[in-house]
């Protein structure tokens, strides 16, 4: 902006002004409103006893038409409800198996009863072929030989 804009007079003054008697005509409808929400009791909802008989025929209603489903679509009976589950243990005993056997075969499988592999040596060359990973310099490795 240029300072010939910001010395503008006509820019400084205000073009908009509040009303005569503005704010004391806004304070005296506040006061009246105020005034005449004190004297307005509020109604209290009364339970009468036909509602509450409305309520009760309403959830025996409700009850009923559930009630009348559940039973007509068969979900309550007891052989419907019982699945079989499944287990490893009960489908190998059915092919004979004991639980002592299927328990040796996982044993077996773990690395604590495994015996150790038969120990191999390796030719140099074939580990540094092994070993040959790109992005490593194989001259920068040092390599005892003892």
């Amino acid at each position: 902006m240029s300072k010939e804009m910001l010395n503008d007079p006509h820019l400084k003054q205000n073009p908009y002004t509040v009303p005569e008697d503005y704010f004391r005509m806004v304070t005296e409808e506040w006061q009246m409103e105020s005034a005449v929400a004190q004297t307005v009791e509020p109604e209290h909802p009364r339970l009468s006893l036909r509602s509450l008989f409305q309520f009760a025929a309403s959830f025996a209603l409700l009850f009923g038409i559930g009630y009348a489903l559940f039973m007509l679509t068969g979900r309550n009976r007891a052989d419907s409800q019982q699945t079989e589950e499944y287990s490893l243990f009960s489908e190998l005993s059915e092919l004979g198996l004991s639980h002592q056997t299927v328990s040796s075969f996982f044993i077996t499988d773990m690395d604590e009863f495994r015996e150790p592999a038969p120990e191999t040596d390796l030719d140099l060359d074939e580990l540094i072929e092994y070993m040959n990973y790109p992005g490593i310099d194989i001259e920068s490795l040092q390599i005892d030989n003892e």
